[in-house]
């Protein structure tokens, strides 16, 4: 979307005015739920990939941070799906969980996405009286 110059530091403005709404730590809510419909009982086991030393160590050093922040928990569970080390130039390596395979099995849902651009113009338009 984008954005006049006014428009640009009226939203800086409400960033600033608001930071407190926000937060560079992750979080979670209970305020929502989701359900994710397989279409086989069948589990899915996959192995996981194999990883340098120094791979291994940023991975542990992730999970132990996430375990930490309350992100993630240890469960236990018949379906297994590989982890990656996401590696981009310029940026921290992130880890990330290879999901294709469970992927195949899941039933799609399908939503109609809203227009942004129409939701943001109705939103700064007047109320009509």
């Amino acid at each position: 979307m984008d954005l006049e110059p006014k428009q640009l530091q009226e939203l800086r403005q409400l960033l600033c005015e608001f930071r407190e709404s926000f937060s560079d730590r992750p979080g979670k809510t209970n305020l929502i739920t989701h359900e994710i419909e397989l279409t086989s009982t069948d589990p899915v086991r996959s192995k996981a990939y194999r990883v340098s030393p120094r791979q291994k160590e940023i991975i542990e050093a992730e999970i132990k941070h996430m375990l930490e922040l309350g992100v993630i928990e240890p469960a236990e569970s018949d379906y297994t799906s590989p982890l990656i080390l996401v590696e981009a130039p310029g940026k921290d390596p992130r880890p990330c969980v290879d999901y294709r395979k469970l992927n195949t099995i899941t039933k799609d849902q399908l939503y109609p996405i809203p227009n942004i651009e129409e939701r943001a113009r109705h939103s700064t338009s007047p109320p009509l009286t």
